[in-house]
């Protein structure tokens, strides 16, 4: 338990990245679409610069529609995770002064459908979904918020 002591949740807010993701967004799907239209009418065939162009537009609307969503939804107080900003964890609550037996968290899901799996050293895991966690909360509040939720699941 001890090799847990002194580590804690990093959560970070990454607004530069939704912005960056929606403007993506906004410059490469329409190119897409006229690339598409001129495509479909036979103006222009297929090249290497059309389907790298038509890649990117992939890649921009999977990565920022969850992030347009996050703007619209929340404006630019989105709550974003990766695997760098929660490389490192707390399993001590302030606010209930107890330990918790977690061996590691994991994260799932893109933008601000994400969420974070607890596994229990005792092979059981809790689901905590970031969707419904509010945006005034710091650090410690998020983190014993958190720990309260699977406290309460693992009863």
């Amino acid at each position: 338990m001890s090799d847990f002591k002194n580590k804690k949740i990093v959560i970070k807010r990454n607004t530069f990245l939704a912005v960056f993701n929606f403007c993506l967004a906004l410059v490469f799907i329409p190119v897409a679409f006229y690339i598409l239209i001129q495509l479909v009418t036979g103006k222009t065939s297929i090249s290497i610069s059309t389907g790298i162009t038509l890649i990117v537009a992939a890649l921009a609307v999977i990565e920022a529609v969850p992030n347009c969503i996050g703007i619209i939804k929340f404006g630019l107080r989105k709550l974003d995770l990766d695997q760098s900003g929660l490389t490192m964890y707390h399993n001590f609550s302030k606010k209930t002064q107890k330990w918790y037996d977690v061996k590691s968290i994991d994260i799932s899901g893109l933008g601000n459908q994400q969420s974070l799996i607890f596994n229990f050293r005792d092979d059981s895991k809790y689901t905590f979904d970031l969707t419904d966690l509010p945006f005034t909360y710091d650090e410690e509040e998020v983190r014993d918020l958190i720990f309260d939720y699977y406290q309460h699941a693992k009863k």
